[in-house]
């Protein structure tokens, strides 16, 4: 009985030895994996691939003994850690591959899974439905782009609206059942019915991408990306650049593309896939591309274009050589964010009636489910510049302020707003004072003549004429161009780093660029008559 007592607690004693090895072990792995996941996190040892659609992790609040105390420098950096742990990517990544395939679990918000695996974009399902209200803003819009667009002729600027159908209503045959709009309101034929009436230019792709759709080898949409492929972007785009050539009569640079041939997966051809995050593809799709030459000669002009759109620029923009096209090609993404335009970054810091006059062409590119959110704001206020002195304008929102004011209620509920946005009041005040005035925009300026074109003229326009024109002298063209570079900051700034990089007075680099942009608009003026 001893001698079983000895071996029963010999082997104890050996199972209970093995066992704190595997513990150590695991612990030692825990601490290892912990070490180096801190490590990576600082460092960057292993090169990874980041997530998609991911937002950046929030600092860290400064530790102080208050902020100890109360918890919330622990909880920031918690924060901070969940979001930012080395080998996060992998892992997440592992994860998401394991409940997609095991459970057909997805944890994007933002990806729509329709049959046969194909991929929809979640926010083309959140356009508005059809109502008296929405189809009463289209109509003002509608209406801004036809007087801008005629006002615009005058010099020499033309302006073109581009429509692209969304993926859904392309391949609706891939949507799950019972998705989708609920009534049959096609917003790009309303607007295009509205410009058949009124002679704004357009082109309407819709037709065009069914086309791509039943005869042609590629895709106009692949089952994994929300905006239109590589190459229906190509072949549009040569459409959009032979209509200019029509329009203007300018000897533009031709699109020379070759035969469609598969290649490897460029952005944005699987967007939507990236979205998902997953460790291996989604799906093994096929991607047929174009190579792109740009043909031009001693004739050849390179006008300047304008684009304001949603995303689905971005693809043009890496497809085409737009350098080889155009002198400048600035791109006002919904109509906020500048891209393309050296240091101006939003479209509040330019003038905005210099952009449209400077331009050859403005490109408004927009998909059905993004022309709900053609910018109400830019047209209409860019209309008024055009027709209505400043001092006008600002006239009218001042005393429209003032009411807010004066009344109570309307007070209260502009305070509260002021809350809410974390603005100040008077902020708040001149936020609701200029809606107002948009939306009643030909009450209060009654010169706008709703139901043609404005005769009315702003001063700026007509400084802006005296820059364009031909008819100011030389030296009085000149003076007035110093004079805008004097009351701009940041061009000031860059003048005189150009001075200092060439060796030459303030006053030379002034005179000589000024003369430069007197050279190119007579160019562009002439290439236009």
């Amino acid at each position: 009985m001893q001698q079983g007592l000895v071996r029963l607690f010999i082997s104890g004693f050996k199972m209970k030895k093995s066992g704190s090895i595997i513990y150590g072990i695991m612990f030692l792995l825990t601490m290892g994996f912990l070490f180096l996941s801190g490590v990576q996190r600082e460092v960057k040892i292993f090169k990874i691939r980041p997530l998609s659609g991911v937002v950046e992790a929030p600092e860290v609040e400064k530790f102080s003994f208050k902020n100890y105390y109360n918890a919330t420098f622990q909880r920031s950096l918690e924060k901070n850690l969940e979001l930012s742990f080395g080998f996060r990517e992998p892992l997440i990544r592992l994860y998401n591959q394991y409940v997609w395939d095991f459970y057909k679990i997805k944890y994007s918000q933002q990806v729509l899974v329709g049959k046969e695996n194909w991929l929809f974009p979640n926010w083309h399902l959140m356009a508005p439905e059809c109502s008296k209200e929405l189809t009463d803003r289209f109509d003002k819009q509608a209406l801004y782009l036809y007087q801008l667009s005629n006002l615009l002729k005058e010099y020499n600027t033309h302006l073109l609206v581009c429509f692209i159908p969304s993926k859904l209503d392309i391949y609706k045959e891939y949507v799950t059942d019972g998705i989708g709009r609920k009534d049959d309101f096609n917003p790009i034929d309303y607007f295009c019915n509205k410009f058949d009436d009124s002679g704004v230019n357009y082109i309407n792709f819709t037709q065009m991408f069914y086309d791509f759709k039943d005869t042609a080898v590629f895709m106009p949409f692949t089952p994994m990306s929300a905006h239109w492929s590589n190459i229906a972007s190509v072949y549009a785009t040569d459409s959009i650049l032979k209509r200019f050539e029509s329009l203007s009569g300018i000897n533009m640079p031709k699109l020379k593309t070759g035969n469609p041939y598969i290649g490897k997966t460029r952005e944005p051809d699987n967007d939507l896939e990236l979205l998902l995050n997953l460790h291996r593809p989604f799906f093994r799709q096929i991607d047929y591309y174009v190579d792109v030459e740009v043909i031009k000669d001693s004739t050849t002009t390179h006008p300047m274009m304008l684009t304001i759109g949603d995303s689905h620029f971005w693809t043009v923009s890496y497809n085409i050589p737009l350098r080889d096209i155009f002198s400048r090609f600035p791109y006002w993404y919904y109509a906020n964010t500048i891209y393309f335009d050296g240091k101006q970054k939003n479209v509040a810091q330019v003038n905005k009636i210099k952009e449209f006059i400077d331009a050859d062409f403005i490109l408004m590119m927009y998909s059905s489910n993004q022309v709900y959110n053609i910018d109400m704001d830019l047209l209409a206020w860019t209309l008024v510049s055009m027709c209505v002195d400043k001092e006008e304008v600002d006239r009218v929102i001042n005393a429209t302020m003032e009411d807010i004011i004066s009344d109570a209620g309307w007070r209260k509920n502009v305070e509260q707003k002021a809350l809410n946005r974390n603005q100040t009041f008077e902020e708040a005040v001149y936020s609701d004072a200029r809606y107002i005035v948009r939306e009643r925009l030909y009450k209060y300026f009654p010169q706008l003549n709703e139901s043609g074109i404005p005769l009315s003229r702003s001063k700026e326009l007509e400084l802006e004429l005296i820059f364009n024109s031909q008819l100011a002298t030389t030296d009085e063209r000149i003076e007035e161009i110093i004079m805008r570079m004097q009351q701009s900051e940041e061009w000031m700034d860059d003048l005189k780093e150009k001075a200092k990089t060439q060796g030459r007075t303030l006053e030379e680099v002034m005179e000589g660029d000024a003369r430069w942009m007197i050279k190119r608009q007579d160019e562009k003026n002439k290439s236009n008559e």
